[in-house]
């Protein structure tokens, strides 16, 4: 679980490159980015699982959503030139969007079996 976070946590980063100048638009592009691979990898770490998938499913939101918070701390806010507010309201509150996704993605396998 932590590998894969990491990793959909460094495709968005690195496909946002590219959209360096335009500051409009490079949150939306990792937000469709990340919840793409995300999506994907979380099926991936579900099909391996024989049951429990909204308790794996939240905890592997939360583990992601944490990834998400300290690799943009440590990448991402050295380069933002602004405050810890200001990354926390246009950025980090959407990382609060993992948990639920892959919470309710476990809970409807929970209801499929």
């Amino acid at each position: 679980m932590v590998i894969l976070g990491i990793v959909g946590w460094a495709i968005a980063y690195v496909a946002a490159i590219p959209l360096l100048g335009y500051s409009d638009w490079i949150h939306s592009a990792e937000s469709i980015i990340m919840a793409f691979f995300g999506m994907i990898f979380a099926a991936y770490i579900f099909f391996q699982l024989d049951g429990k998938y909204a308790k794996n499913g939240l905890l592997m939101g939360l583990i992601w959503m944490v990834i998400g918070w300290v690799l943009d701390h440590v990448a991402l806010l050295p380069f933002m030139e602004s405050t810890f507010e200001y990354y926390f309201a246009t950025i980090g509150l959407t990382y609060i969007s993992i948990p639920v996704m892959t919470t309710i993605f476990g809970w409807a396998l929970d209801k499929k079996k």
